[in-house]
């Protein structure tokens, strides 16, 4: 009996990580795209970029979080509007969310034709990872 428990404890534990492994997979995935389209993006994203983006946005597997980053990049006309602000400040401020997606999100907020050169070179930091 005792042997079965184990074995079922160490099934869960071992399911439990493949499932969590897939979860920060799939957002390491999304937060990459994004961080790849914003380094390009020079005024507003195209309409290649655009469909990508929604796909994020669209993706039930993709965090709130990562679905707002995704909107406000597709919204982007030579920098993010006020409202796209207000919902990233909260993304750049949470110390629960990943650092990369923290780093796309501020990127976004600060975007101004283009992102900045430190953005630039965090995004790109993110992209080589």
């Amino acid at each position: 009996m005792k042997s079965k428990t184990i074995t079922i404890l160490g099934l869960a534990l071992a399911m439990g990580a493949m499932f969590g492994a897939s979860a920060a997979s799939a957002e390491d995935d999304s937060v990459e795209t994004m961080a790849v389209i914003l380094v390009d993006i020079n005024h507003v994203p195209t309409d290649a970029q655009k469909e990508t983006l929604k796909g994020i946005a669209n993706n039930t597997a993709a965090s709130d979080q990562e679905r707002t980053v995704a909107n406000a990049i597709t919204n982007l006309n030579h920098k993010a509007s006020a409202a796209d602000k207000d919902k990233l400040k909260p993304i750049m401020e949470d110390q629960a969310a990943s650092a990369e997606l923290r780093e796309v999100a501020g990127a976004v907020y600060r975007f101004n034709h283009k992102p900045t050169a430190s953005d630039q070179e965090l995004l790109a930091a993110i992209i080589s990872d």
